[in-house]
């Protein structure tokens, strides 16, 4: 909602593939036991690699707000002047004993194409407990995780380029988000 522009950036961005260690860019989904150990799930595998869903999600994000004029992650004929990377350090499941949770690490950057200069950073690493160890509920909570970062980097893009001060913590916009939904709630019912 506040994130929706009604005059995006009149610029062009392109949305690079995600940068991944080749131990998480796989199809088969890390999970991490305590310790050191790294197994891989035999029957569970993501849809696409994180190289390729991750800025199909960052992508689409940025198109629905209409943050910028084009965003795009195909290369144009002609250069546009920004270009949105990210890079994953970590994605996995931890299991235990007694615990799952969903884990991922991870870099947003919005720089000049021409002369590379950094004009936004977003950085994170989350670790979030699941209600069900199944892998299905772990694809989603994943999936809320970078939606969530998504929509911080591009409140600091906003500000970068329009100024607009909004909340500086996923956690901020979460309350946000459910006070908003929240507020929304008792007013249709009342």
């Amino acid at each position: 909602p506040a994130l929706v522009q009604e005059q995006p950036i009149d610029a062009m961005v392109l949305v690079l593939d995600t940068s991944v260690p080749a131990t998480y860019d796989k199809r088969r989904i890390a999970i991490r036991h305590f310790g050191p150990r790294l197994t891989y799930s035999e029957v569970d595998n993501w849809a696409l690699k994180p190289s390729d869903a991750i800025p199909r999600l960052v992508a689409m994000r940025l198109n629905s707000y209409r943050v910028f004029k084009l965003t795009t992650r195909v290369f144009p004929q002609e250069a546009p002047p920004y270009q949105i990377s990210t890079t994953v350090y970590n994605i996995e499941l931890y299991e235990s004993e007694f615990l799952s949770q969903a884990h991922i690490k991870m870099d947003f950057l919005l720089s000049r194409v021409d002369t590379g200069e950094v004009l936004v950073q977003h950085s994170f690493d989350r670790e979030e407990n699941l209600l069900s160890p199944d892998m299905d509920t772990f694809v989603q909570k994943i999936d809320e995780m970078i939606l969530a970062e998504t929509d911080m980097f591009v409140r600091k893009i906003l500000q970068h380029f329009k100024g607009i001060e909004l909340p500086q913590t996923a956690a901020q916009v979460a309350a946000d988000a459910d006070s908003l939904f929240l507020d929304d709630t008792m007013t249709s019912a009342g």
